[in-house]
């Protein structure tokens, strides 16, 4: 039995890219932003149900929630830090925080997840 066949999440992953907006006069300003098409789509996964780490914190004006959870793919999917992953059951939003490659064999992913998404 492979451990593909234990995948039972589909996942769509988003780079992170670097874009040039002009600024006029010649000057260019370099943004980063994420692509609007997924550069990995239907890719078979596991988000793993217990987070690793929740915290809500309350001020004033907002609540922050901040999430960490673990994520198990394939060892030849293309996923680095900074990544967006996006899991297409209930279209919630993570960015990648940590790859670790266990024995070439599969990607252990830390995400992170708040709740406003930005980059790290």
């Amino acid at each position: 039995m492979a451990i593909s066949d234990f995948f039972n999440h589909t996942c769509d992953i988003y780079k992170y890219v670097k874009t040039s907006e002009s600024k006029g006069w010649g000057q260019e300003e370099n943004l980063y932003k994420y692509e609007t098409i997924a550069s990995q789509t239907d890719i078979k996964c596991h988000f793993k149900t217990d987070s690793k780490n929740t915290s809500l914190s309350q001020s004033e004006s907002e609540n922050k929630l901040v999430i960490s959870q673990t994520l198990v793919m394939g060892i030849n999917e293309n996923v680095v830090v900074g990544d967006k992953v996006i899991n297409k059951e209930n279209d919630r939003e993570f960015t990648v925080e940590d790859v670790i490659n266990v024995r070439d064999h599969h990607l252990k992913i830390t995400l992170y997840r708040t709740s406003k998404q930005v980059s790290l």
